[in-house]
């Protein structure tokens, strides 16, 4: 059942181009090969619905839902196995505030997932020539399996001359030798620090600085912050 508005008029009947003006309402179904909106000059008095509309000055075309009865927008739901937005030579704007933590994919953004940022007062406590986890650790992490980037520092000396070294560990086991100094008297101080990229397999671990020295007792300086940072990259 369809119903044909009379406040319309017909300005073109060729057979192949039907042109009218006003308003016309088909209260039934319509498919159409092609639909095009060309202005908007003419709208709705009252009633709510799904507008189309273009307008030609400003070259810019929008689809709402919309009450002229009430002046209120209502829900627009775009659905579809796949939805793709496409700019052509513009920009996506999206408003501010609108993407939130639920809304990013798992593994689209750098997570950091571990720390550690105190002053520390270590010391090796007289052990020489093998390595020592120290104080200066992030802790059981959860791993998803990416590439990590570990930043760190630490603030070092010695009680006699020595040699001293610094490690970077997973879970009690110094892996990566990361600097070493050769001090000819005790108390001579030394910054250890670097990035480091690496990759844990995925599970619980625990990243660590490790100290060595071969001889006397390697102290870390309290006075100073110790920083270890794991932050994941993921994209």
């Amino acid at each position: 059942m369809s119903q044909l508005a009379a406040d319309w008029k017909t300005l073109v009947d060729s057979g192949r181009e039907r042109r009218t003006d006003g308003l016309f309402k088909h209260l039934g179904n319509l498919d159409a090969g092609f639909l095009r909106a060309q202005q908007w000059n003419i709208v709705p008095r009252g009633g709510a619905g799904l507008e189309l509309f273009y307008d030609l000055p400003t070259n810019q075309g929008q689809v709402m839902p919309y009450n002229r009865d009430t002046g209120q927008y209502g829900k627009l739901n775009l659905v579809g196995s796949d939805i793709v937005i496409a700019p052509q030579g513009g920009t996506l704007s999206l408003p501010a505030n609108c993407v939130g933590t639920s809304q990013i994919q798992a593994n689209a953004v750098q997570q950091r997932i571990g720390s550690y940022f105190s002053g520390n007062s270590w010391n090796s406590g007289g052990t020489t020539n093998a390595w020592i986890e120290t104080t200066v650790t992030t802790g059981a992490m959860s791993c998803s399996g990416a590439e990590c980037r570990i930043e760190w520092v630490v603030y070092c000396y010695s009680s006699v001359a020595a040699t001293l070294q610094i490690a970077l560990g997973w879970d009690g086991s110094a892996v990566y030798s990361m600097g070493i100094a050769t001090v000819t008297a005790g108390s001579l101080h030394q910054t250890f620090s670097g990035v480091l990229y690496v990759t844990p397999s995925a599970g619980t671990h625990r990243m660590s600085v490790f100290g060595n020295i071969n001889t006397g007792t390697m102290y870390f300086n309290g006075s100073f912050y110790a920083v270890l940072y794991v932050t994941e990259q993921k994209r």
